[in-house]
């Protein structure tokens, strides 16, 4: 069964085919890297230049493996690199932070735990950072788009959208001052 962040996902392949087909001409290797992209389950806001960052990342490591290959010289597979990332995140954690990461992936979430999450953010960040979050993930709109609705820097709303990403991945333990205007 897809998870929702799969689902949306699927929903960004879809609206964004012809143009990733028309950037990335292997289709084989765009196939590829969806499905590396589909099976991911580091936990991760799942934005449409998050989804776009990370189609790009596995198709250039498929056609650089396949590349390899043909030059009889291999690579590790694609999915190793994404969970080697993973890795030295959380090598960089300390082991509290690790475990309630492992344990709680927003890309395993049901609509139920998915609904906490948007809870969570709700009642943690003023009413602004709901807005722009809800606009990222819900409505699959790009940092761009959301800077000119906001009338914000693309670096700012960027900033937004990994801050509350990191007080997801910290288990809803981020509990900010109250005092939000």
């Amino acid at each position: 069964m897809a998870t929702a962040q799969q689902k949306l996902l699927n929903k960004w392949i879809e609206r964004n085919y012809e143009k990733l087909a028309r950037t990335m001409p292997q289709k084989d290797m765009l196939h590829s890297a969806y499905v590396t992209v589909y099976q991911i389950r580091t936990p991760y806001v799942p934005t449409a230049e998050r989804f776009l960052k990370l189609i790009e990342d596995a198709y250039y490591r498929h056609v650089m493996s396949e590349l390899n290959h043909n030059m009889h010289f291999t690579l590790p597979d694609p999915l190793f690199w994404l969970y080697h990332e993973e890795h030295d995140e959380d090598m960089l954690r300390n082991d509290e932070v690790a475990e309630s990461t492992q344990s709680r992936s927003i890309s395993d979430l049901s609509a139920s735990g998915l609904t906490k999450v948007f809870a969570f953010v709700k009642q943690n960040f003023p009413p602004q950072v709901f807005t722009i979050f809800r606009m990222a993930v819900v409505e699959q709109r790009t940092t761009k788009e959301i800077a000119v609705i906001t009338g914000m820097k693309k670096k700012d709303v960027r900033h937004i959208i990994d801050n509350v990403e990191q007080a997801i991945r910290v288990g809803f333990q981020y509990h900010p001052k109250k005092n939000h205007k």
